[in-house]
């Protein structure tokens, strides 16, 4: 008695490799017709568009621009995150949480942490 293959032969097979390639064909070509029969379905001789339906109202055209004058929203911002970065604030005084400017929080940090190592 012979034991059964326990092994990857050493031949491939040239006829399951064709064989595997005409099934991804047939696929491939079945999964085509199904999608042009489904789009197609029950409207002959009208062309694949998206249509425009008289339930969706017309979009808005954009009268002005967002911001008429946006260098000075910017020169706005940058004052107040400056203000946030170099002012002493409460946050919460119930809770004594407080602002401190950002060069003392970075000095306080490197005395508190001490010489680099």
């Amino acid at each position: 008695m012979t034991s059964p293959q326990r092994y990857m032969p050493d031949r491939v097979s040239i006829p399951a490799i064709g064989i595997g390639a005409c099934a991804v064909v047939a696929g491939v070509l079945i999964g085509i017709v199904a999608a042009f029969v489904l789009l197609h379905a029950g409207r002959p001789g009208v062309n694949v568009q998206v249509e425009a339906t008289s339930t969706m109202p017309p979009r808005p055209a954009i009268a002005a621009p967002v911001d008429p004058q946006p260098a000075s929203t910017v020169a706005a911002f940058d004052a107040e995150k400056s203000r946030l970065l170099h002012e002493y604030a409460w946050v919460d005084r119930r809770q004594a949480i407080v602002r401190i400017p950002i060069d003392v929080a970075m000095d306080r940090l490197v005395r508190e942490a001490g010489a680099p190592r």
